[in-house]
């Protein structure tokens, strides 16, 4: 078993592998016990020796087969980018080795011999796959934006109208940050500032400033956007969360200001360096949170767009 999972865990694949237990080669349902599962079965597979936990899920259900009840367990192996899995000391049981240190590998419906280790080449694609080389630069930058601490900015974009951040892992990826030629020039204003009534609240967003920004590799520019300075964070635009109602007039569309996308990792950067530098990394992102929905409540009447919760965690990816 521990050598199915590390096998189907160093598939390069999206999709999760699936491993039946309880029916026979044949397809008949025989079920397992459940005193099996209840006192081994998970114990053994979190047990592992890995270099990282395996990115396991076990799903049970019960199933009737001429009339008898017949437990069947699904172990789910989800794609990982922390490939290759291999063991950091050797695993024996009922007389069968799998070896420390051997990255065992998938091809089709045949594991990689228990006495052999995937190819070279074979083994350097994993790699690629654990530090984001298998991707294009365009989408590569898409993961790095998500590592918001290991940017860093060479220029407080608060305090100055230009700015330039770069990975510090892979510092050919770069950020690029500018002052709006509209803040520069002239009043800052959004559809969305229709909804505001009340003269306060317009003098108060009169004062938000617009930012443009540019990922780029290598002097190319991959990516682009625009961001708004309101208060004392850096944070994303609001946009009509439905396509439908660009329709209507501006005052009465429904105005979001959505998190978990690039503008705002991109923003997230632009202000990383304003938190303690011992917090927790978990905590950096709820933070960011909390100071997008503090500033601009202080800033915009409620009602004049929502501020989107962060979704559960999605596997390091994002949809724009």
């Amino acid at each position: 078993m521990l050598h199915d999972i590390l096998s189907m865990a160093n598939t390069i694949t999206p999709n999760p592998r699936l491993i039946v237990c309880g029916v026979t080669d044949d397809r008949n349902i025989c079920g397992i016990s459940k005193p099996f599962y209840e006192n081994n079965f998970w114990t053994d597979i979190r047990s592992f020796p890995t270099n990282h936990p395996l990115p396991v899920e076990v799903e049970t259900f019960e199933t009737c087969d001429d009339g008898d009840a017949k437990l069947l367990v699904i172990i789910k192996i989800l794609d990982s980018q922390q490939k290759p899995f291999f063991l950091t000391r050797d695993f024996e049981k009922n007389g069968k080795i799998i070896r420390a240190g051997v990255v065992y590998g998938r091809s089709q419906s045949n594991n990689t011999p228990r006495t052999g280790t995937l190819a070279d080449a074979e083994v350097m694609e994993l790699w690629k796959v654990r530090f984001g080389l298998h991707l294009s630069p365009a989408n590569r930058v898409l993961k790095l934006v998500q590592d918001v601490d290991r940017w860093i900015n060479t220029t407080d974009p608060t305090s100055s109208e230009r700015s330039l951040s770069y990975h510090a892992d892979f510092p050919e990826f770069t950020l690029e940050m500018s002052l709006n030629d509209r803040s520069r020039y002239g009043e800052f204003w959004e559809p969305w500032m229709e909804r505001i009534t009340d003269a306060e609240y317009k003098r108060r967003a009169a004062e938000t400033s617009l930012w443009d920004y540019h990922l780029r590799y290598h002097g190319t520019r991959l990516r682009s956007g625009k961001l708004m300075h309101v208060r004392h964070t850096i944070m994303p635009m609001p946009k009509v969360m439905t396509p439908s109602e660009y329709e209507k007039p501006a005052k009465e569309m429904n105005y979001s200001i959505e998190l978990d996308t690039l503008d705002y990792f991109v923003s997230a950067i632009c202000v990383s360096d304003c938190w303690q530098p011992d917090a927790p990394p978990k905590n950096r992102l709820s933070e960011f949170d909390y100071r997008i929905l503090e500033d601009t409540s202080v800033m915009f009447p409620s009602g004049v767009f929502h501020v989107a919760r962060r979704r559960p965690n999605n596997g390091g990816c994002f949809t724009e």
